[in-house]
């Protein structure tokens, strides 16, 4: 986590020169000391932020850690000092030139000025002793070492963490549980050995006589008799094992292997031994001699031993027999070459352990690799060396180390296993039916995935990618897809899975896939050449495996040169040629770019995200279960549903992240007292290494991804933490809140709402942020919420920074609280000594939740940025904005939304001069104030009081808007008439000043009442706004709407229009538009609410010539057929809404009127609102539907759809709002008959809106 912290520094120091150099372009200084102060500040932050460039890869000791925030703490400061010259100069023409200039006052107190200017002074002096502190410590440019230093570090840190091991118990096979009953077990061995029969004895020696004169042929399918028999059944589909034995290659290291080596357990598993040390350079024909010969000698006088007791009873005949074996011998050691390799190839298939003394280069290794071939066994490979390099690379990626029992203070041995070795292998067998397999591993929430992956099957797919956070399952659903299809028995189908060792080896990854693809093809036993091109054996056994379609899955690929350097085996004939016709490469990933890049296509690009919450619940019940944890069937009813409350905590910390929530649930007696304030990360580290051990390559990942990720988005990804768990949050407010905060900033390229935007979708798709489970959102995601264990993962190790602080249940007084960024949760009391008793001086940020409190603002938050009312729960009053607006003139973003009590805005608002975002939607402010026309930076208002779906819920049922009227009636609140004002519609935006046209930054503005403003006067100010890219109007009629669209054809960037029509008292809103001069080009969405029985002509030549709509809403009273139709086939149309009051005939068709000779047309979403008036919903043949949502209310218990079964492309079915369950049994039974057996799901309200 210390690279996030550097990440944040670095974006500090970074802003913090970029504000200083702008601050001195201008020659006219109010003081030139300001200027030399100025320059030595940026001279050193300039050297700072080179120190934090070359300290990425060293932030591992306290004093570097304490460095990085010393650094950052003190650039933030220089920041806001500048930003105070900024705001209290009285030349503003000074700081024009800065990134983010800002419009201040006509003048300033004199007093604050000259104190701001000290403070610079004293900024600078602070910046000169850190670099002296730097010296002082020694911590700049002596890094030179760190690497080995803490690479070293690392392995013994592992070794240390790591108990003892038995190498007889690794060589075994045995896990730690059976390492207890070792003994045993080898007398056991002993005991067995000693009772088995003479018949088994003596086929068996005949056997090995075979084998070791190349009797028996290669692919020969005999079984193997007596013991040997079941040891391998027992062995079967184990992969083969390579440990590393890390020495100085004295009598101490021979002792250890030896002793494992010959013991008889070992004797017992291992009938092929073979001891060789290795001779450089090395000798191939030598080196499978001596492999033979040791065969030989290791079986032939055990076996001969029981041979000679035996017949020493009965007559004398041992001598003749000794030395027949002798002879063997002989000829064995004077073989050809040819004959070597027969006996070689025969003798090899068997279950074999070789231990490799000495090896010194990887050449050595690689050539030796060669001639020990998987069989999937469970064979063994010792490989003995004094190089910690070779040693990592003979096991591979994710290796453990261990160390062997000390016999000295200064003589250590270590040993390196795969990870993967010392878990085992699952006790499913390869053979073990799909469905009984499935019942002991169930895949929860991935049946569209699975689908998905199906679908690979019966397309000309090349190459797919899987990709996704760690631990969120992405190995798991490819395993489910590869034991699917083999239960489809498809002859010509096979797999192959590759796991990709770190570091990353070629000629190793090349070495498994032939081997691998071997195994799949069922070999006749020809072993691996050792060429220098190891790519070219997978190349040549593909070509001439035309009959048969191979399934490749590569797993845990990280960067595009590895996937380069591999894609050849799988190419045509030349090189960049496309892949091979017969073969399907599946890319296992936690990286997006080598996802996409991997992929032939975007389309085969597949993210994983986290589970839906039911999903996760079904999981960790499944777990605790298993493991016999806890039984929830069991206990009485209240100590169920208190267990119940602090699963369901646990579920949401976990992120939906089926790792996670199995290593929870494993723990649950450990954990099962946690409340909502706790840690989850933090809980579980206290309990290691029990409950940390299966999350080690989460957090190993977790690491890696914030050392790699660009340092821009680890500003965003921190300040994630402010939001609570499980609270849903809106995509435009977090990325209006990182503009504010400086996180995205613009550049050449894009402007800070572009940048933002992009940061979101990465981080959406890290499934750092994931869609609330409860909601579906088509396109762009329009709310989120944070990944719970990302959330606490962060926090446990951001807690020391006191970057972000909260206030929660009932705070101490006495506890020192400090930070940039302040969370009032919910549960907090609201104690005002406790608030008061906090240092608010450094506050950027507020983020308040529940409860409103006047006491929350205070005077010493000057450096105020954000203020985020957004979630309040009651309590802002006008008065309380007023002191907002004079207390924190520094505000960036200011949110009001939802605050209920506040009917208007002060005219003080235009002396916040940065002022960037304003969002007053859902309060009773019908206008906005002539001063904000002052706010110059300006960017985004959002304002207006009505929700558009719920006029058009009082229209399609005027019963429901009639019962609730009497409820406004004598004793109404403030609240309640507003809530009966909203549900007519009778006021949906707000009247805006004359001059809005000079705020020419606006990139949003809406609802803004055109009728209410002064109609001509507001459309010629509206023409102006040319940076607009999203605008809502409300109150367009017959007499404003000519000039209203000839107005709006002069904003080129438009990608959002929403219209609100104002009806005559006959109702004839669809017939008062004009023609619009010229199409809006950039237009993607478009909303209509108002219209009644059709559609204006200018709305459907408009719509022909929009290139990129994507998206329209109609809310409307009805909507003839033919206009219907036409709106379907629309060329570029993704996502339809439609909200209809009344149907003709009570039907609604889709599809069924489309010509027959036109194609078939494609809706990615669609939505449709239902009310009693809808008896019937009809697909035709020429539509088809991927999400479907069904939005109820009050609907017929005989609303029926037909033709859902025949929609190929459709996956999801969303139902929400009152319905009847006989309709739902009817949807369900609909879905079942659809081949492609799309998801029901049932849509929630959401927490937040």
């Amino acid at each position: 986590m210390a690279d996030l912290v550097l990440g944040l520094a670095k974006m500090t120091v970074e802003g913090t020169v970029s504000m200083a150099r702008a601050a001195m372009e201008d020659e006219e200084k109010l003081k030139k000391s300001v200027q030399r102060d100025l320059l030595v500040i940026s001279d050193e932050f300039e050297m700072m932020h080179a120190f934090l460039e070359d300290a990425k890869d060293h932030v591992t000791d306290n004093v570097t850690r304490t460095l990085v925030r010393q650094v950052r703490k003190t650039a933030l400061d220089v920041e806001d000092c500048i930003e105070a010259i900024i705001y209290l100069d009285n030349k503003p023409h000074w700081w024009h030139r800065m990134m983010l200039p800002w419009c201040m006052p006509p003048a300033a107190p004199v007093k604050d000025l000259d104190a701001a200017v000290a403070n610079i002074e004293q900024l600078k002096a602070r910046v000169e002793a850190m670099g002296h502190r730097n010296l002082r410590y020694n911590r700049i440019g002596d890094y030179c070492h760190k690497p080995a230093e803490h690479q070293h570090a690392v392995v013994t840190g592992a070794a240390k963490q790591s108990s003892q091991v038995d190498l007889i118990m690794l060589i075994n096979g045995r896990n730690t549980n059976e390492s207890r009953q070792m003994k045993g077990g080898a007398e056991e061995g002993k005991s067995h050995q000693g009772n088995s029969n003479d018949d088994e004895k003596e086929e068996e020696k005949d056997e090995i006589e075979e084998a070791m004169w190349g009797k028996i042929e290669v692919g020969n399918k005999k079984e193997d008799a007596g013991n040997e028999s079941k040891v391998e059944q027992e062995v079967d589909d184990v992969q083969l094992k390579v440990i590393s034995v890390l020495g100085t290659g004295g009598d101490l290291d021979m002792m250890f292997i030896s002793k494992a080596y010959d013991d008889p357990e070992t004797r017992k598993s291992f009938k092929c031994r073979a001891w060789v040390k290795l001779v450089h350079p090395l000798n191939p024909s030598e080196f499978i001699r001596s492999l033979l010969a040791q065969f030989h000698k290791n079986i032939c006088p055990e076996k001969h031993k029981t041979f000679h007791q035996k017949e020493k009873e009965e007559d004398n005949t041992f001598d003749q027999k000794e030395k027949d074996n002798t002879v063997n011998f002989l000829e064995l050691m004077v073989a050809t070459d040819g004959a070597l390799i027969q006996m070689f190839k025969a003798q090899i298939r068997k279950k074999y352990l070789v231990v490799l003394e000495d090896v010194s280069t990887m050449v050595d290794w690689e050539t030796v690799r060669g001639y020990l071939p998987d069989n999937k066994n469970g064979s063994c490979v010792v490989v003995h060396t004094r190089l910690p390099g070779i040693a990592y690379s003979c096991v591979g990626h994710g290796y453990r180390v261990s160390e062997l029992e000390k016999l000295s203070v200064d003589h250590s041995v270590q040993v390196l296993l795969n990870k993967k070795d010392v878990a085992g292998k699952s006790t499913c067998s390869k053979t073990e039916p799909y469905e009984e397999w499935e019942k002991k591993n169930p895949l929860f929430g991935r049946e569209e995935d699975l689908r998905w992956l199906s679908w690979l099957t019966y397309k000309d797919a090349r190459v797919v990618s899987v990709w996704g956070i760690s631990g969120v399952g992405k190995s798991f659903l490819v395993q489910h897809f590869r034991r699917k299809v083999h239960e489809e028995e498809y002859q010509d189908r096979k797999f192959v899975w590759l796991d990709v060792s770190r570091p990353f080896d070629l000629r190793d990854l090349s070495r498994s896939l032939f081997s691998d693809l071997q195994s799949s093809s069922a070999p006749e036993g020809h072993m691996m050449p050792t060429i220098k091109d190891p790519i070219q054996w997978c190349h040549e056994f593909l070509q001439g495996q035309k009959k048969s379609k191979y399934f490749i899955v590569i797993d845990g690929l990280q960067s595009i040169e590895e996937w380069d350097s591999i894609r050849p085996a799988f190419e045509e004939s030349s090189i960049g040629s496309s892949i091979k016709d017969n073969v399907v490469i599946i890319i296992v990933t936690n990286e997006e770019n080598v996802a996409n890049h991997c992929a032939t296509d975007r389309n085969l690009v597949r993210n994983v995200k986290g589970l839906e919450v039911r999903y996760a619940v079904e999981l960790f019940n499944r777990v605790v279960t298993k493991n016999k944890e806890y039984d929830w069937s069991h206990d009485r009813e209240e100590i169920k549903h208190r267990n119940e409350q602090t699963r369901d905590i646990l579920v949401q910390k976990c992120g939906g992240l089926p790792k996670v929530i199995c290593a929870v649930a494993e723990s649950w007696r450990m954990v099962r007292d946690i409340e909502v304030k706790d840690n989850l990360v933090s809980k579980l580290e206290a309990n290691a290494p029990v409950t940390t051990q299966s999350l080690e390559g989460t957090f190993s990942w977790l690491l890696s991804y914030f050392r790699s990720c660009p340092d821009y988005l680890k500003p965003c990804i921190f300040y994630l933490t402010i939001f609570p768990v499980n609270h849903t949050i809106r995509r435009t407010r977090l990325v209006r809140r990182w503009i504010a905060e400086g996180y995205s900033r613009d550049n050449k390229e894009n402007t800070a709402e572009e940048n933002g935007e992009s940061s979101f979708s990465k981080i959406v798709n890290l499934s750092m942020i994931q869609a609330p489970r409860t909601k579906v959102d088509y396109m762009r995601m329009s709310r989120c919420q944070v990944n719970g264990f990302l959330r606490e993962y962060i926090v446990s190790r951001l807690m020391e920074e006191n970057l972000v602080f909260e206030l929660e249940g009932h705070c101490r007084k006495n506890i020192q609280r400090t930070g940039r960024h302040l969370a009032i949760d919910n549960s907090w009391d609201r104690d005002r000594n406790v608030f008061e008793s906090i240092d608010l001086s450094l506050l950027r940020s507020l983020t308040v939740f529940g409860k409103w409190e006047t006491f929350i603002i205070s005077d010493r938050m000057r450096l105020l940025r954000v203020l985020d009312l957004e979630d309040v729960s009651s309590g802002v009053t006008n008065g309380d904005v007023e002191k907002m607006v004079k207390l924190l003139p520094r505000l960036k973003f200011l949110s009001l939304r939802g605050c209920r009590e506040i009917s208007h805005l002060p005219d003080s608002l235009g002396d916040l001069k940065q002022l960037q975002t304003l969002d007053i939607r859902e309060t009773c402010v019908i206008k906005l104030p002539k001063s904000i026309i002052k706010l110059e930076k300006l960017q985004y208002i959002r304002a207006g009081t009505a929700k558009h779906h719920q006029a058009s819920e009082a229209a399609e049922n005027p019963s429901v808007a009639a019962a609730a009227a009497p409820m406004s009636r004598p004793s109404a609140t403030l609240g309640s008439k507003l809530t009966i004002h909203r549900r007519h519609g009778s006021h949906s935006g707000v009247k805006v000043p004359r001059g809005i046209g000079k705020l020419s930054s606006l990139h949003t503005l809406g609802v803004v009442n055109i009728h209410a403003s002064g109609e001509d006067a507001i459309l010629e100010e509206l023409k102006n706004l040319t940076q607009l890219h999203k605008l809502g109007v409300s109150g367009i009629n017959r007499k404003n709407s000519e000039k209203f669209f000839s107005d709006i054809s002069r904003l080129v960037h438009l990608e959002s229009l929403s219209l609100k029509m104002q009806a005559n008292q006959d109702n004839e809103a669809a017939g008062l538009m004009a023609d619009i001069s010229s199409p809006l080009e950039k237009l993607r969405s478009l909303k209509l609410y108002g219209l009644v029985d059709r559609l204006p002509s200018w709305i459907m030549q408009m719509c022909l010539q929009l290139p990129r709509l994507e998206k329209v809403d109609l809310q409307m009273k009805t909507l003839p057929q033919q206009e219907l139709d036409f709106i379907l086939t629309l060329r570029y149309l993704r996502s339809l809404r439609l909200r209809l009051a009344e149907f003709q005939g009570g039907e609604l068709r889709l599809g069924w009127s489309i010509a027959q000779s036109s194609n078939s047309w494609i809706i990615d979403f669609l939505e449709i609102a239902c009310n009693s008036r809808l008896q019937a919903v009809k697909f035709g043949s020429k539509i088809d539907i991927e999400i479907l949502k069904i939005r109820c209310s009050s609907v017929s218990s005989s609303l029926q759809f037909y033709g859902l079964q025949s929609l190929e492309y459709l996956k999801e079915v969303w139902l929400s709002g009152s319905y009847d369950q006989t309709f739902k049994k009817h949807l369900e039974k609909e879905l079942e008959e659809n081949e492609n057996k799309p998801i029901l799901k049932l849509e929630e309200p959401s927490s937040s809106t």
